[in-house]
């Protein structure tokens, strides 16, 4: 009887697993800037791969990383990265070329910054007022989940295992990566782009 019902246990045990794991093609952890921006090359930019073959996850219930951008009060304030130079092509292209966000200089007098030597500047919204560094980041997930990414939240990873280790699990495909996360959700992927 013991042995039947261990055997029930591991049959309920890895139904649970294959129903309630999330299938994507290529998934993305971490959603600072680095994570979003390949996820939204990939799936909006250049179209590569499908947006709905596309999974993005984030530990925290926001997307920025190191990029905080919280507002109090009516205005916008920068808790982790805030401001950077035109020659700094990820993030400048994008926010100055790209999505054409309004920008001001970081010191009003515009003169480079010695630890840089360049001039730094800041995201801005039509007043002039400070909009968030966070901007570009979010606008890029707007496209991402318009276009039909699969963005999840509260999503930390705890562990990545080959198709080997995932087969005694649940019936894998080939060539796959099963990623497990706090909580105990679980996903399968082909491709996966750690950003951490």
């Amino acid at each position: 009887m013991p042995k039947l019902a261990a055997l029930l246990f591991a049959a309920t045990a890895a139904a649970t697993a294959a129903a309630a794991t999330i299938d994507c093609e290529t998934a993305v952890v971490g959603g600072g800037w680095a994570g979003v921006y390949a996820a939204w090359r990939l799936a909006v930019d250049t179209a590569t791969v499908k947006p709905i073959d596309v999974c993005l996850f984030e530990a925290r219930a926001a997307v920025g990383g190191r990029t905080y951008s919280v507002e109090i009060d009516g205005m916008v304030i920068d808790v982790g990265a805030y401001r950077f130079g035109k020659n700094m092509h990820l993030p400048a292209d994008l926010i100055i070329n790209k999505f054409k966000l309004p920008v001001a200089c970081y010191e009003p007098s515009c003169s480079p910054n010695p630890e840089f030597n360049a001039t730094l500047y800041r995201v801005v919204d039509a007043h002039g007022h400070n909009a968030g560094y966070a901007t570009p980041v979010r606008k890029m997930a707007a496209e991402l989940a318009a276009a039909g990414v699969r963005i999840f939240y509260h999503h930390e990873m705890t562990g990545i295992y080959d198709d080997d280790a995932a087969a005694a699990l649940v019936e894998a495909p080939a060539a796959s990566s099963m990623l497990h996360f706090a909580g105990g959700a679980v996903a399968r992927a082909r491709a996966v782009l750690l950003n951490l």
